[in-house]
């Protein structure tokens, strides 16, 4: 534990996890890999229970590596990105025959 001012940081785990503190929030740092890290808010003043979810968001991690799961959400872009062509080509057509129709009716 190192405590710099009001700075605060801890390693857990053997170094797998820093815990540390940024403007009186916990958070936490896991290596995700390829010389990338995760970060996550654990939204707690209170040491104990930051190192709980520092814990548990270790463990997390390593499970979701283990089982080849993608370590972070995608966003929307990305889904719609993932989709087959053909099925975002067919919404696309969808919903502008729609605010079609519904303009139609307004006129």
């Amino acid at each position: 534990m190192h405590i710099f001012g009001n700075e605060y940081k801890e390693l857990l785990e053997d170094g797998n996890v820093l815990l540390f503190a940024r403007n009186g929030i916990f958070q936490a740092r896991v290596y995700a890999g390829e010389r990338r890290y995760l970060y996550r808010s654990l939204k707690t003043k209170d040491v104990k229970a930051a190192r709980k979810l520092a814990l548990i968001f270790l463990h997390e991690t390593e499970f979701k590596r283990q089982e080849g799961m993608p370590l972070q959400q995608m966003t929307f872009a990305e889904v719609i990105d993932e989709l087959p062509r053909p099925f975002v080509s067919w919404c696309e057509h969808f919903v502008r025959r729609k605010l079609r129709a519904a303009k139609s009716r307004i006129s």
